[in-house]
């Protein structure tokens, strides 16, 4: 899995400028030296390549922390790198060749640093590959690597925690140079902690340089012999005033070969050359198009000897020839003619010779035919038709059994016959009814049985309704039915039939659609034959669940259903929601006056229909001391009424503070309290 990594803030230095973007157009090559590290027989690179500043290399692998060593493989090191690394090698197609194994020392520290040449004011893309050399597969918690890139000692980049998941990762970024920048260094500094993990490989490191898209015609350019060739280039946006220049290659290749004074978008090949490549080199000044670290190339297009082909698609019928050229043929084929011009340039003519006859020819059509479907048939798209009933038509109807056949005729004047039978269909059906059995708890069905005469797969239609797959009918009332039976070919039987009973047992309920917890709520039924039995669906809301008017006073929202079943046992059920609002309904007083008028003598919170009972009612002095309890009592009680008085004494005109516990019929309980103004 390849990932794409962008900065997310952009940073200018002395030497560079870092942006996010990836380059979108075309690289140069890659100028970092030795990038990939080389190649080499030998599992370990012998010689210290001294690019891990305070690193040690190591040639006896594995390495410790704060250690390096440049390999082919891993597959070889021993019990403890067995249990701990995965068993890789580079990221190339190369079987030798190396990459660098880091085993990161315990505090944070460059572990690669190297300098390149640059050319000022160029834009460059950096890449590298990393992988976790830990083993994802044993279990163990790994330090994953964390690594920064530094450019010229300045942080421009960061991989974040590299995942321990045995695949490397890619990781790219982009900058452009200023415009006097002349080489700049590269450094890889390791984030993470040493110890137990943050084990790593690093491959395939790459600066190129990078700008417009350049294209070239295709990767294969045709030529005729001893003819002159030009090959055209286009350049995408990006450099101002771009410089050119032409490279040929005559090894496959391997090495490129300067044009002297080709340096223009078009290029004019005087005597192409079977195999020879052309590549095209573009660069934003003068100075740069020499520098390979500076310029852009584009990929290469190979020259090949190709003569003009002509392609000729041909048809005959059967027993005719066809003429080409003084040749005549006459069996279907490929065959092929070389001609050749007197500029040199080859004409290679190639003919697919087939037979225009109408093989495939097939009618089309329904085999059977009905009253309410008759048979079209169809013999496909021709140029003439001559039909057995004397029809010239593409397509006939026929309403009868019989023989057809047909003989068309193409665009070539080939002819070829097919013939096709029609028979009549006959298909028929028996119903049966089977009566409502409510102990079971069905109602009416229809089966339709015996089907003969007919093609299936069968559909099956009652009174008019879609038709379905399935030959029974089920849950049905008393009444008149039309059952349709209906085969592939469309042709239809129909029968009626009566089921003679009673209507199926019927029950509908309807309540209000909200109340206030507490009240009662009258539920209006509607059952449309006598019932012996009754299931209401909730004992907390109900006075009772097996009568047929409970008391209905409900606790909580929701759905309320009733289940009704009459002396044959056929059963009914409807439902309804209510919506229980809980407004918490209590009143106190605040003053009173206890001096026996007979008006306002007493002080007694007052409750409504939702309250079940009244907890720990008690009246305190301003000072705390308690003067009136009543431990529970009933809602609105004269137990929950106080006089004013202690030991049969009026007390003095002034503001008591009074509490309770109000338990509500939903079982919620609430702790109030309040004051009341004593008046004399």
């Amino acid at each position: 899995m390849k990932y794409y990594c962008s900065l997310f803030f952009l940073l200018n230095f002395i030497q560079i400028a870092v942006y996010a973007q990836d380059c979108s157009g075309s690289l140069g090559e890659n100028i970092f030296p030795d990038g990939t590290f080389g190649s080499g027989t030998s599992n370990i690179l012998r010689n210290d390549p001294g690019i891990a500043p305070g690193y040690r290399y190591v040639t006896t692998p594995p390495p410790n922390d704060g250690m390096y060593t440049i390999t082919n493989n891993t597959t070889s090191w021993g019990s403890f790198a067995s249990d701990h690394f995965i068993k890789i090698r580079d990221n190339s197609s190369d079987p030798f060749g190396y990459m660098m194994v880091v085993n990161a020392s315990y505090e944070p520290s460059l572990f690669y640093e190297r300098t390149v040449d640059i050319c000022g004011g160029t834009d460059y893309q950096f890449s590298a590959d990393v992988i976790s050399l830990n083993n994802p597969n044993n279990g163990q918690q790994y330090i994953k690597p964390n690594i920064t890139f530094l450019i010229n000692d300045e942080a421009v980049f960061s991989s974040g925690d590299i995942p321990v998941d045995g695949k490397w990762h890619t990781y790219e970024f982009s900058f452009t140079s200023e415009v006097t920048a002349s080489e700049l260094k590269l450094a890889l500094r390791n984030n993470a902690p040493g110890g137990f993990g943050n084990d790593l490989a690093l491959d395939n490191i790459a600066f190129r340089p990078c700008g417009p898209t350049i294209e070239l015609p295709d990767t294969i350019i045709p030529f005729c012999n001893n003819q002159p060739l030009n090959i055209q280039s286009s350049l995408g946006e990006g450099f101002d005033s771009p410089f050119f220049q032409w490279q040929v290659s005559e090894t496959g290749g391997r090495n490129w070969i300067t044009i002297p004074e080709a340096t223009d978008p078009e290029l004019f090949v005087n005597r192409p050359i079977e195999g020879n490549q052309y590549r095209l080199l573009v660069a934003n000044t003068a100075e740069n198009i020499t520098k390979a670290s500076c310029r852009i190339v584009s990929d290469f297009s190979t020259l090949a000897y190709r003569p003009n082909l002509n392609l000729i698609e041909a048809q005959i019928c059967e027993g005719d020839t066809y003429q080409l050229n003084g040749e005549a043929y006459s069996q279907e084929g490929t065959y092929e003619q070389l001609l050749t011009a007197a500029n040199g340039c080859d004409s290679l003519i190639r003919i697919n010779l087939s037979y225009g006859d109408p093989k495939e020819l097939a009618i089309a059509g329904d085999s059977i035919v009905c009253d309410i479907s008759p048979a079209v048939l169809d013999a496909g798209a021709y140029a003439a038709y001559r039909w057995s009933n004397g029809a010239r038509s593409r397509t006939i109807t026929v309403g009868r059994a019989g023989n057809y056949s047909v003989t068309v005729t193409n665009d070539l004047g080939c002819s070829g016959t097919d013939a096709f039978r029609v028979r009549n269909s006959e298909l028929s059906a028996e119903l049966q009814a089977s009566p409502p059995d409510c102990i079971l708890g069905t109602e009416w069905e229809i089966d339709v049985l015996n089907i003969q005469n007919g093609f299936p797969p069968y559909q099956f239609s009652i009174n008019g309704g879609a038709f379905q797959d399935l030959s029974s009918f089920v849950d049905l009332d008393a009444g008149q039915f039309e059952v349709i039976v209906r085969d592939q070919t469309g042709c239809e039987y129909e029968e009626s039939i009566l089921l003679e009973g009673r209507p199926r047992l019927h029950i509908s309920l309807d309540a209000p659609p909200e109340v206030l917890l507490g009240d009662t709520v009258n539920i209006r039924q509607s059952i449309n034959r006598p019932m012996v039995s009754y299931q209401w669906s909730s004992e907390e809301a109900f006075s009772c669940t097996d009568c047929s008017m409970p008391v209905f006073r409900p606790l909580n929202s929701g759905t309320y259903a009733l289940e009704v079943m009459d002396e044959e046992g056929c059963t009914a059920r409807d439902s309804f929601f209510i919506q229980v609002t809980k407004n918490r309904q209590f009143y106190a007083p605040n003053v009173f006056s206890p001096n026996g008028d007979g008006i306002n003598d007493y002080f007694m919170p007052m409750f409504g229909n939702d309250v079940a009972r009244v907890e720990n009612f008690q009246v305190f002095s301003r000072w705390g001391s308690l003067l009136f309890e009543q431990p529970e009592s009933l809602p609105n009680s004269n137990d929950l009424r106080w006089n004013g008085r202690v030991n049969g004494e009026i007390l003095p005109e002034e503001v008591y503070v009074w509490t309770a516990n109000i338990v509500f019929i939903d079982g919620e309980s609430v702790r109030v309290s309040g004051d009341v103004m004593l008046l004399r």
